[in-house]
């Protein structure tokens, strides 16, 4: 027998008593450990801020389901103080969705809606975690709507007049990984600056900030080449 969203919000909103362990911790901790995957992959060879390493993958894909189970824990909490949260259309909500909502319900005036580069970043995990195969053609191989992301430097990318790489491998991009953990640590810092009336019962969002520990693309490209040893990975003690 099948567990699916209904049956799942049924025990959701039927079990108003007993023990809980937030999912996002941990799901933040395999994201963070994908993107170091993600940061040794590069060779000896590589030059530029930016290198090939499919564990980005990963590491996109973990982190917006740590955010979308950090909102879902803040719904959990706040079920009985504001039961408007706790309804099957929110729950079912995209992280995108559940950030507008939640703001939307809590707090009144001006509707406030998700960062575009959240709603990227959304549309990126979709990118992989549902995958469509798009078929790249001489030099376009990026959709339309991530033509930004190109235009940033944030994909992987062979230098002209040659055909570039597909889409998929696009996708395996350190950089591009590294600046969706920066597009979700500012979303999250936003959410929490809105609902600063609601702080004392709200998770800090530190976890969202282990990417830190990890040199970004920028500190690459400062050690590129003959300049000096590339930085290594900090783990805090």
């Amino acid at each position: 027998m099948s567990r699916g969203f209904a049956q799942r919000f049924h025990d959701f909103d039927s079990r108003r008593l007993g023990r809980h362990t937030g999912l996002s911790p941990p799901l933040l901790e395999c994201a963070s450990e994908e993107l170091e995957m993600a940061y040794n992959f590069r060779g000896p060879d590589a030059e530029g801020p930016n290198h090939f390493a499919p564990y980005a993958l990963g590491s996109i894909v973990l982190l917006v389901c740590a955010l979308e189970a950090w909102f879902a824990e803040h719904i959990s909490q706040w079920r009985t103080a504001y039961p408007q949260l706790c309804t099957k259309a929110i729950m079912k909500a995209s992280p995108v969705m559940k950030y507008e909502k939640i703001i939307n319900s809590l707090i009144s005036g001006e509707k406030v809606e998700a960062p575009h580069n959240l709603r990227l970043v959304w549309e990126l995990r979709c990118e992989i975690g549902h995958c469509t195969p798009y078929l790249a053609q001489d030099r376009d191989s990026v959709p339309q709507a991530y033509q930004e992301l190109q235009d940033q430097g944030l994909f992987i990318t062979a230098p002209p007049p040659g055909i570039d790489v597909t889409f998929a491998d696009k996708l395996q991009s350190y950089a591009l990984a590294y600046w969706c953990w920066e597009v979700v640590d500012s979303a999250v810092a936003d959410f929490l600056k809105l609902l600063e009336p609601y702080a004392e019962s709200m998770d800090k969002g530190v976890n969202f900030k282990l990417y830190k520990r990890l040199p970004s693309p920028q500190q690459i490209a400062g050690h590129d080449g003959s300049t000096g040893a590339e930085p290594q990975p900090h783990r805090p003690e």
